[in-house]
């Protein structure tokens, strides 16, 4: 069971990292300068950026995915943690 879990999360990963790397090229092309571009590097400023920015870059629906996929990948994260401590 602690196998299935764990491997659960990296299809959830995957699709987290996708749609980071969607937020980073609408960042380079919606904004006049790269400055947010470069900052949507960093995964959590980005994921903040996208979301302070995403009615003006048309980008709802990714950034719900991707703070489902975050929000996914904590609490599997922190069951597989729990029932590995506990056996």
């Amino acid at each position: 069971m602690i196998a299935l879990l764990g491997l659960l999360s990296i299809p959830v990963s995957l699709v987290a990292l996708v749609c980071w790397i969607m937020t980073i090229i609408v960042a380079f092309k919606k904004e006049e300068g790269p400055l947010f571009g470069i900052l949507c590097i960093c995964p959590l400023i980005g994921l903040i950026l996208g979301w302070v920015k995403n009615k003006e870059w048309d980008h709802q629906k990714v950034m719900l995915v991707w703070t489902a996929c975050v929000v996914i990948n904590i609490i599997l994260n922190i069951v597989v943690t729990a029932a590995s401590a506990a056996s």
